[in-house]
């Protein structure tokens, strides 16, 4: 948002003293009392000469002594305000006058000294209703700017309380995703030599990848799939033939972004609780719906418990989705049939 300068107030009190000239040629022409010789001329002078007289007044007077009054301490802010408005009045008169009488009407001076007397006794409640409406203006104008500092200061400290979020987050999930991939390699050495050697290089793809990755930026939908891919191969090579992998995806569209990493827990989970007690084998799906930014990850292993105790990993995935996307996009597990099932829905409005 492009922050308004104090400049800029000199040219929002020219349209509104604009505006109030086009309301006084508008009551003039409707006026009975002008309707005689002078009629036409002073409809055509005196707007003009107020509307000279006015930008005058708010260019070298108005402005500049406002934004030194306004800096000044209570109680000497209101009288200073006063005699600044009543400067006005005189100057605005004066100005008024001298234009309409002497340069217009060609009147002498005399006149133009009876005409300022007479204006400023009839006129002067007039000069003070302009004079309030120009400093409300002003003071309307502080305000918003104000609360636009507000609005920008408390945008900022948002976003900066996300980046500490999104962080910790981050500090959290890459010792979590290094010592249990690392179990799972350790798994596979005692087996087969060479297996172990191609998840140790795909375990060191992606630590470099959680290690280089920004926790506030999102990646696509296909930059994931292809980062849980190289996961799985990791415990595939631990579980082989026990360990059946489903996927379903439809149309990994690039603007469907997720956090980096998001599935990795969840599928470390899915296969960590899977297998528990007598289970021998496991079927896994994995659903990407990128059309209804939808993601399924469900197991027909053991079921779940009564009452669901999130770990450490299915609470980082809770606490990324609800820092990027907000309340609206949620995660949950829950007990379907014989499937746990895994679910991710992102509100499309509130993606980043």
């Amino acid at each position: 948002m492009q922050k308004m300068e104090p400049k800029q107030d000199k040219y929002y009190l020219m349209l509104a003293w604009l505006l109030i000239v086009i309301l006084t040629i508008v009551q003039m022409s409707i006026d009975r009392s002008y309707a005689d010789e002078h009629a036409v001329r002073s409809l055509f002078y005196w707007p003009i000469s107020i509307f000279i007289s006015g930008y005058i007044s708010i260019i070298f007077w108005i402005v500049p002594l406002y934004r030194r009054i306004i800096r000044v301490q209570n109680p000497y802010k209101i009288i200073l305000f006063i005699l600044h408005g009543l400067v006005f009045s005189l100057i605005y008169m004066a100005i008024s006058i001298i234009i309409y009488e002497v340069l217009f009407l060609k009147s002498p001076f005399n006149d133009a000294k009876k005409v300022f007397y007479e204006f400023g006794l009839s006129a002067f409640h007039q000069h003070a209703k302009t004079y309030l409406f120009m400093l409300a203006s002003l003071l309307a104008l502080d305000y918003l700017r104000g609360r636009e500092k507000i609005i920008v200061s408390n945008k900022n400290l948002e976003n900066e309380l996300n980046l500490v979020k999104l962080a910790t987050i981050k500090a959290k999930l890459q010792p979590h995703f290094l010592f249990n991939t690392l179990n799972s390699v350790v798994a596979i050495m005692d087996e087969n030599t060479s297996k172990a050697q191609n998840a140790l290089i795909n375990l060191s793809d992606l630590l470099r990848y959680s290690m280089e990755m920004k926790p506030e930026k999102l990646i696509p939908i296909s930059g994931e799939v292809e980062l849980l891919k190289k996961y799985i191969s990791i415990e595939k090579a631990r579980y082989e033939n026990q360990l059946n992998i489903k996927w379903v995806c439809t149309d990994l569209d690039a603007k469907f972004k997720v956090p980096a990493m998001i599935l990795q827990p969840i599928v470390e989970n899915s296969i960590k609780h899977g297998f528990k007690r007598i289970k021998t084998s496991l079927n896994l799906i994995i659903e990407i719906d990128a059309i209804h930014t939808k993601i399924i990850v469900k197991n027909d292993g053991n079921s779940l418990p009564q009452i669901i105790e999130k770990g450490t990993g299915l609470q980082i995935v809770n606490q990324r989705i609800k820092n990027h996307f907000g309340d609206a996009s949620f995660f949950r597990i829950h007990q379907d049939g014989e499937w746990v099932t895994n679910t991710i829905q992102i509100i499309q409005n509130t993606q980043k």
